[in-house]
């Protein structure tokens, strides 16, 4: 580990913390408990929402009374779940105003490049691999604070160019589906 990645946690505690919430749809407990445990090592200024599939998502997104003020910081969608499955809830999200500018990053076991495609194509902001090493795994989430927080940007801007595991990130203010 270089010296950064020793002082990272040391420069955080002088930061004021902001708490952000960040829904995981998985329908896999222990998917979960490594992204919230990895999340929670870092700072203790993470909330999670764990979903079991799309469609809780979506019930908890839109047709919740008072959705504006529980709406999360960051979305992290499993792809392959029961009922709604992860490209049909990012194109429901996307179709909703009030979500256009809530990132969603796809986590999935499958490093296929036309599923990258596709997602990326229908709103995901990034794609992810679920089997990488806690390396990779601590480095994402590092990431992924350093973005939330304003301090950086999103690891894996695009496919060819990034670890393992990400494989694209795409920060919109608001998404704008391409051609």
């Amino acid at each position: 580990m270089h010296l950064f990645g020793l002082l990272y946690p040391l420069v955080l505690s002088k930061i004021p913390m902001k708490t952000f919430t960040i829904f995981i749809t998985d329908d896999d407990d222990d998917d979960f408990l490594l992204l919230s445990d990895a999340f929670k090592g870092l700072s203790p200024n993470y909330h999670f929402k764990h979903l079991k599939d799309g469609e809780e998502l979506i019930n908890t997104l839109i047709q919740s009374p008072g959705v504006q003020e529980t709406l999360p910081d960051m979305i992290i969608l499993d792809y392959n779940m029961p009922r709604k499955n992860g490209l049909d809830t990012l194109i429901q999200i996307r179709k909703d105003s009030n979500l256009m500018s809530t990132p969603v990053i796809i986590y999935s076991t499958s490093n296929s490049q036309d599923l990258h495609r596709i997602m990326i194509a229908n709103g995901a902001n990034g794609f992810v691999t679920k089997n990488c090493s806690i390396y990779e795994m601590d480095s994402f989430v590092r990431g992924i604070d350093s973005y939330l927080r304003g301090t950086g940007e999103m690891p894996g801007k695009n496919y060819k160019n990034t670890m393992p595991f990400f494989s694209s990130f795409r920060h919109n203010s608001t998404f704008q589906k391409t051609n």
